[in-house]
């Protein structure tokens, strides 16, 4: 049984699939495409796994994660000047109870326009603190450290322009984090 538009996929990108800036089409080209369920496993969870899965360091490094939504993945296949009928089916394995697999064939111009649609290649292994949150959620980071929610009403619009103007602003901000 496919698994429901509304569900959210991912992929590892390693070094060999990842230029710097953005992911080789041929990540999602072929038959049988691996990707694993956000549902099942949380995103943070991935990491470790992929891991230990696919590193192979120095060489192979896992550098990103991509996530793309299923119906959004179903809709660019549907888009597509070969229209691909999409779908995601559960293949869970050993080493991953959430492995699913993109069973149709994916054409490099499909592939490419995967990833000129989806910008999501935004999750890299040197951002553990947001690893695992969702895109566009705000996050109080004070809450977050345990601390205090500082006083900002002191900070008026006269006075910010005072501080801006001052030689050494750092003895500035050293006494306004002492308040």
């Amino acid at each position: 049984m496919p698994i429901a538009p509304e569900e959210d996929i991912v992929r590892a990108i390693c070094t060999e699939k990842w230029d710097g800036t953005r992911a080789a089409p041929s990540l999602f080209t072929g038959r049988d495409v691996s990707v694993s369920r956000l549902a099942v496993i949380p995103l943070a969870d991935h990491w470790d796994m992929f891991r230990m899965r696919f590193e192979n360091p120095p060489e192979r490094r896992l550098e990103r994660i991509g996530e793309i939504n299923v119906g959004h993945l179903q809709q660019i296949g549907r888009d597509s000047a070969q229209r691909t009928d999409l779908t995601v089916e559960p293949k869970p394995e050993d080493w991953n109870r959430a492995h699913a697999e993109i069973p149709q064939k994916i054409t490099r111009g499909l592939a490419n326009k995967k990833l000129s649609m989806r910008s999501s290649f935004t999750r890299h292994r040197d951002g553990d603190r947001e690893r695992d949150r969702r895109r566009g959620e705000i996050i109080d980071v004070f809450s977050a450290a345990g601390l205090k929610q500082p006083d900002i009403s002191i900070l008026s619009d006269q006075f910010l322009a005072e501080v801006r103007g001052l030689k050494y602003k750092n003895v500035a901000a050293e006494l306004l984090a002492s308040c």
